[in-house]
């Protein structure tokens, strides 16, 4: 009878749902989540999601609870990124959390924007092994999907973790993602990790370039990047 409601103030109908011990509680929960994390109010969206996640024990039904503990555990972990940063336990373990029940559950449409989220977590950490794995299973996976998207935020994280030491390695990546994302509009550019890879694709690439001892093409590629970013 309140749809305005509904839409605008999930966290009124989650507190109604909780205080009434119905399961619905966790999915109006989630929903307050996302809509405060999409105003940028992530102390809020925290608070709400966490709730949300005390409350997945009264779903009876086994998938339906994982399912939404993965958007959960999902939207959480880009709001800790938010508010406790990349390297914060927390975030890691709303990442793993999430990672562990989408291979388990066979859920995987959301495991690949959740491997990204761990990846960022592990290299900011200085996990740098880690983040190399999880790189490359990002990697292996997007081939066998051939999404065009997941293949070039895949050899663009690779290339982050090469650059410490592994030059050349970084370049193939690096020449990867360039050649993928030459061929895809600019939305699919900055949708993938929120920012411009055409901007972070030549910024990484330039390191490479210096290392390997080509300092006037590195030098160019660094121009591009700001150049780029300027305009955008």
């Amino acid at each position: 009878h309140f749809p305005a409601i509904v839409e605008g103030q999930p966290e009124t109908v989650a507190h109604h749902y909780a205080e009434a011990g119905l399961p619905d509680a966790a999915v109006y929960w989630l929903r307050a989540g996302e809509l405060a994390a999409g105003r940028y109010a992530h102390l809020e969206a925290v608070a709400h999601l966490r709730r949300g996640l005390g409350m997945l024990g009264d779903i009876a039904d086994e998938a339906k609870r994982d399912r939404f503990e993965i958007d959960l555990q999902a939207a959480l972990g880009v709001s800790l990124l938010a508010t406790e940063g990349f390297a914060a336990p927390e975030t890691g373990e709303a990442y793993s959390r999430a990672e562990q029940l989408c291979e388990g559950s066979g859920e995987t449409s959301r495991l690949y924007a959740i491997r990204q989220g761990l990846f960022n977590h592990h290299l900011v950490r200085g996990d740098v092994e880690l983040a190399r794995q999880l790189g490359e299973r990002s990697l292996a996976a997007a081939e066998d999907e051939g999404d065009p998207e997941h293949l070039l935020a895949a050899h663009h994280a690779l290339v982050g973790t090469y650059l410490l030491g592994t030059f050349e390695k970084a370049h193939h990546h690096f020449e990867q993602a360039w050649r993928i994302g030459e061929q895809m509009p600019l939305r699919s550019l900055t949708s993938l990790i929120g920012a411009d890879l055409r901007v972070f694709m030549r910024a990484y690439g330039c390191h490479a370039l210096w290392h390997l001892g080509f300092p006037n093409q590195a030098t160019r590629m660094a121009e591009e990047a700001l150049s780029i970013s300027r305009t955008a």
